[in-house]
């Protein structure tokens, strides 16, 4: 798989997680995940930081879709960034 083969699957997958997450309440990101011990919030950070880790090993940080994570809610940013 080449480097913008991975890119464009990270993108792919990211417009789906948005459609996705942009229907959750609040409480739906605090709610717990099928990951024992991981809230949705948990695991959602858990791929973003990983997209990020593929992105810089790619070279290719300037070149992947802003994850926008404030947008599905103050709550969920605050949990994330206090962590």
């Amino acid at each position: 798989m080449t480097a913008l083969e991975v890119i464009d699957d990270l993108e792919a997958e990211q417009d789906q997680l948005e459609a996705m997450l942009s229907k959750l309440s609040p409480a739906d990101w605090t709610s717990p995940s099928a990951a024992a011990g991981w809230t949705v919030a948990d695991v959602m950070l858990h791929l973003a930081q990983t997209e990020e880790a593929v992105a810089a090993a790619l070279g290719a940080s300037g070149g992947l879709p802003e994850v926008r994570w404030a947008e599905y809610g103050t709550n969920t940013a605050r949990t994330w960034t206090t962590r």
